[in-house]
């Protein structure tokens, strides 16, 4: 299943894009689109996208911050966010994993881990799944970190980004390797290539044949119920749709 993200579309009229892009699984980026929790415009956002099997990328950039008064901010975007979810029937909600610290300061900041137990759990009840997106640096990229989260908080999946995946580790190998340690949390893919110092979120380029095979391991592999081509504009996300033809 193929789906799009509205980070490749415009900032606002962006269900208008959507019917021109043609496809029905969509992933809505909060950080990205136009999209005010007013209730008059929830009712006309759930009416438009009725059709669309949906999914969010949270606005929640600091859920693991070091200051309290952020983090719990952040928090409370996360749950107002499932809210709206469950009123438009979004399955799945995407958000970041910390880059400059590991497991053990999550582990150490206060509520962190309990707001993440109690709120996945919270949102399971609801038919929503909470995941969280492999990162490009840090302790996070690392099999051995990921397991131990996804123990301590096992209703939290976690979205692979294949392009962060790249830049994380550089080779293939090493690439096949994380997904092997975690392919039972991998449901959910964000589709793009990122391994350039200025290359975020665009298209395969020259590493097309590398983003094929490791497309097609995960396949083998995993049970993947969302691929989602992530890019930061609209023929970049045209290429990589050419590019998947076939997987």
């Amino acid at each position: 299943m193929i789906g799009i993200s509205t980070s490749a579309g415009p900032r606002n009229y962006w269900q208008y894009w959507l019917k021109d892009f043609g496809l029905n699984i969509v992933e809505l980026d909060l950080r990205h689109s136009y999209f005010p929790f007013y209730q008059s415009i929830i009712d006309i956002v759930k009416k438009e996208m009725s059709s669309y099997n949906l999914s969010f990328h949270s606005a929640s950039e600091s859920l693991f911050s070091e200051n309290s008064i952020i983090r719990e901010s952040n928090q409370q975007i996360l749950l107002s966010e499932i809210e709206l979810a469950r009123i438009i029937g979004a399955k799945e909600i995407v958000f970041h994993a910390p880059t400059l610290f590991g497991l053990d300061v999550v582990q150490n900041q206060e509520g962190s881990i309990e707001f993440l137990s109690k709120t996945s759990e919270e949102a399971k009840n609801k038919g929503i799944t909470l995941l969280m997106e492999y990162p490009v640096k840090g302790d996070f990229s690392n099999s051995e970190t990921l397991r131990k989260f996804f123990e301590i908080l096992p209703n939290i999946f976690l979205c692979l980004d294949i392009g962060h995946l790249h830049r994380a580790k550089q080779d293939l190998d090493k690439e096949k390797e994380i997904i092997e340690s975690l392919k039972n949390k991998i449901n959910y893919l964000h589709i793009n290539d990122c391994s350039g110092v200025r290359n975020e979120h665009g298209n395969f380029g020259k590493k097309e044949h590398h983003y094929k095979e490791l497309l097609s391991y995960i396949r083998q592999h995993c049970s993947v119920k969302k691929r989602i081509i992530e890019a930061s504009n609209d023929d970049d996300a045209k290429d990589i749709l050419k590019s998947m033809k076939g997987l």
